[in-house]
C-alpha cells in the first residue's frame, strides 16, 4: 500500500506522538526510582541511628545510677552520627535538670541522634527511665 502525499504528514505526527508518550513513560519510571531510592536511604539511616541510640541506652543501664551524669559513658561517634545525653532527675512530681536536694532515685536518659547530613534536628530520639536499686 502506497502513501500518499496528504498521509505523510499524519504518519510524521503519529511518530512524534508516539516517542512522546514512550519519553514520558521513561520520565515517570526514573522518578519512581529515585523516590524509591532515596525511601530506602532513609530507613538504612534511620536504623542506624536506632542502633546507636539502643547502644547507649544499655551502655547507661549497664553501669551503676550516678547523680552526676557525667559519670554515665557514651558510645563513640560513628560518621556522619553523633549522641546527645540528657539526664533528668524526679523530684517527686516532675523531672528537672539538677540533681535535686534529695535524689529520689529515678531519673529520665533522652538520647538524641543528629547526623552531619541532616544539619538541626535530630534523626532520632529515645527515650528511658533509670532507677537507683
Amino acid at each position: 500500500m502506497a502513501v500518499t502525499k496528504s498521509e505523510r504528514g499524519s504518519l510524521l505526527i503519529s511518530e512524534l506522538i508516539a516517542v512522546a508518550i514512550i519519553a514520558l513513560a521513561l520520565i515517570v519510571l526514573i522518578i519512581a526510582l529515585a523516590t524509591g531510592s532515596q525511601g530506602a536511604l532513609s530507613v538504612r539511616q534511620r536504623a542506624a541511628a536506632e542502633s546507636m541510640a539502643m547502644e547507649q541506652i544499655e551502655l547507661i543501664k549497664s553501669v551503676p545510677y550516678s547523680t552526676d551524669p557525667s559519670d554515665y559513658p557514651l558510645v563513640a561517634n560513628e560518621d556522619p552520627y553523633s549522641v546527645d545525653l540528657t539526664v533528668m532527675f524526679w523530684n517527686g512530681s516532675d523531672f528537672q535538670a539538677t540533681t535535686p536536694t534529695e535524689d529520689l532515685g529515678l531519673q529520665k536518659v533522652t538520647v538524641e541522634v543528629y547526623s552531619s547530613l541532616f544539619a538541626g534536628s535530630p534523626v532520632l530520639i529515645l527515650e528511658d527511665y533509670k532507677a537507683d536499686h
